[in-house]
């Protein structure tokens, strides 16, 4: 079963997405908004993948959790233009080692 993308970025970011072909993208500024998409998100059959800017999931309480934690969603954060990968690459290293059981050295 195909399921959908989301992005969830500054304006400009998300402008990026939609001309890269993801129709659905949520422009936010403030980390609690982006925290209720996702849950809304969680709530959809849907969605299979929500990627959040860097920035953003930063500044969200818990994100790493959450992350972890979802049922149904993916929940990745991406670095954008302004910055380079920190937090981002932990997160997915730890997402990849709860499906597969182990981690995972590139």
């Amino acid at each position: 079963m195909p399921g959908r993308i989301v992005v969830i970025a500054d304006e400009e970011t998300c402008t990026l997405f939609r001309l890269a072909g993801i129709g659905e993208t949520y422009s936010v500024a403030d980390p609690g908004e982006a925290r209720r998409i996702v849950e809304q998100l969680e709530k959809g059959e849907d969605y299979i993948l929500a990627l959040v800017s860097e920035r953003i999931a930063s500044s969200m309480e818990g994100f790493e959790d959450l992350a972890v934690n979802l049922k149904m969603v993916t929940l990745i954060a991406f670095p954008d233009r302004r910055g380079a990968p920190t937090k981002a690459t932990d997160t997915l290293r730890e997402i990849v080692k709860r499906a597969i059981g182990f981690e995972v050295a590139v």
